[in-house]
């Protein structure tokens, strides 16, 4: 499962602690996710964070209740990032990247595979996401589908 049309070379555009940090907020974002660790969440969020899934608006605190305080026995999520463009404009910065998640629930599993794109702030010299984009990349239908 690959995302379509024009993709041009990765691009890493800012200094070398600025780009490791992005990708840091990011992993760290997600990792808050998949744990449903409320603290680690907030800790990776600029104020005004916003996110858009599935036509729908999520600020924090719907993103807190969408995902809840605990997580569900035999629930693990593993995360998989492929940056593809990282660029930074002072404090603010803007990331497109493929995430990768493998799924595992009571009763199975599954691979999930997202394009995304995001905005950044650094707030005290440290990194948050503000804004993501996610768009849900499904296996090609095979033909009279």
């Amino acid at each position: 499962m690959h995302t379509k049309g024009y993709k041009e070379e990765k691009a890493f555009i800012g200094n070398e602690s600025d780009l490791q940090g992005i990708q840091a907020a990011l992993r760290g974002f997600y990792d808050g996710l998949s744990e449903h660790d409320l603290k680690t969440l907030e800790a990776h969020t600029a104020e005004g964070y916003y996110l858009l899934e599935h036509g729908e608006y999520w600020n924090l605190d719907y993103t807190k209740q969408k995902i809840g305080p605990t997580k569900p026995d035999g629930f693990c999520r593993t995360n998989r990032f492929d940056f593809k463009r990282i660029e930074v404009f002072g404090d603010d910065a803007f990331a497109v990247w493929d995430l990768h998640a493998t799924v595992v629930r009571k009763d199975g599993g599954n691979n999930l595979h997202w394009l995304e794109s995001g905005s950044l702030k650094k707030i005290d010299g440290t990194w948050k996401v503000h804004f993501l984009h996610s768009t849900r990349v499904t296996p090609d239908q095979p033909a009279g589908a």
